[in-house]
């Protein structure tokens, strides 16, 4: 026969905690749309009472948010999740234990002891997983969290952390158990796209006012392919590029311009279809009735922009150079984006002279007048 007086008259813990997975292309808003729903909720909860008793802890962590740490591993991780966790209680910083297998348990009791709600982890895709022992290894690590502590979880990272979740169907499976959301560029037709465009364009600090017309407004969108962080920035920096020029007026050829070089030139950037486009055909057809006489006047733009702003210290000062120095950092824009990063910092970490080694990589130029 079995006794029922040592079981707990609540019963027995059962975590229905889950797991929400949102992947998404850099910029397409995924980190914004978490952090605007939790400021929804206070990180805080102070308790005094409950049911007029004291409940043993005064303060409870609703949510955390942890940016996973460059190149990190699980310990990396680890010691990310400790560290927020003190500092959302107002703790000093508690030291990592230096075991893999301590640490974990320090984690759990700090979360148990903080009675923590949601753990939110972005920029998944910077984990490296041949330092984690696998993503098996690190998965399983991430739901004990949710299994034995009833938190739930949210990830959050870029292409192609989505293809890590997706090799095993076990790891596939825990990883939505709460839901799978890819939030993807926007279509030009979409409510989303039009009706941030329509807040985006009034934000002008030009001494003449550009009004939204369809053109331009299907010229910013074809340049960022519907990415609402790229949109931003080629805005803000068309603006940079007019202001102080004497003609401030934002035009198709200045949008074109102000695309961040090194952003279009990535493979993902690249890659990416034109949100709406049926075919690679349509999209063709759509980019070339876009770029029709855009390309002299995107060269026209550049070249009057780079010397006419009367308040930046960095145009030259003299025109007969205009043209020789305009050269210069086009090459060295070109340089940048040949070079192998990891190697030219790898081969600078190891020499004891930085500069020199700078030097030698073409990164540093120390006659420029015989350059031009």
């Amino acid at each position: 026969s079995v006794s029922w007086q040592h079981h707990p008259e609540s019963g027995y813990f059962k975590s229905q905690a889950e797991t929400i997975t949102i992947v998404g292309m850099s910029g397409s808003g995924k980190t914004t749309m978490i952090e605007q729903v939790m400021d929804h909720f206070p990180q805080i909860i102070e308790h005094s009472s409950y049911k007029g008793v004291f409940p043993g802890f005064s303060k409870q962590i609703v949510w955390v948010k942890i940016n996973c740490p460059y190149n990190s591993s699980v310990r990396d991780l680890c010691e990310e999740i400790l560290q927020k966790l003190d500092d959302a209680i107002g703790i000093e910083r508690t030291t990592p234990e230096i075991r893999n297998g301590a640490l974990a348990r320090q984690i759990a009791q700090r979360i148990k002891s903080s009675f923590l709600g949601i753990l939110v982890i972005d920029e998944m895709q910077r984990l490296k997983f041949s330092r984690t022992g696998g993503e098996s290894k690190l998965i399983d690590f991430l739901h004990e969290i949710v299994d034995s502590m009833g938190v739930s979880m949210v990830f959050c990272g870029n292409h192609p952390f989505d293809e890590t979740l997706t090799k095993k169907m076990r790891i596939a499976r825990r990883a939505e158990s709460g839901g799978y959301m890819k939030i993807k560029n926007v279509r030009y037709d979409s409510q989303d796209w039009q009706s941030f465009i329509h807040y985006l364009w009034p934000l002008q600090w030009t001494n003449v006012e550009t009004p939204l017309n369809d053109e331009l407004n299907e010229k910013l969108f074809i340049l960022s392919k519907g990415n609402i962080g790229l949109a931003q920035m080629i805005y803000r920096g068309a603006q940079l590029k007019v202001i102080g020029s004497g003609n401030e007026i934002i035009t198709g050829a200045v949008l074109s311009a102000s695309v961040p070089v090194l952003v279009s030139h990535t493979e993902e950037y690249k890659d990416t279809p034109l949100p709406g486009a049926a075919t690679e055909d349509e999209e063709a057809k759509w980019l070339s009735a876009s770029n029709e006489g855009d390309a002299s006047a995107k060269i026209m733009a550049e070249k009057s922009l780079k010397s006419l702003i009367p308040g930046d210290i960095d145009r030259p000062q003299h025109k007969e150079f205009v043209g020789k120095i305009d050269e210069v950092l086009r090459n060295f824009d070109e340089k940048i984006l040949s070079l192998d990063h990891d190697l030219v910092i790898n081969r600078t970490a190891e020499k004891k002279n930085t500069y020199d080694a700078l030097q030698r990589c073409g990164l540093i130029n120390i006659d420029p007048l015989n350059k031009l």
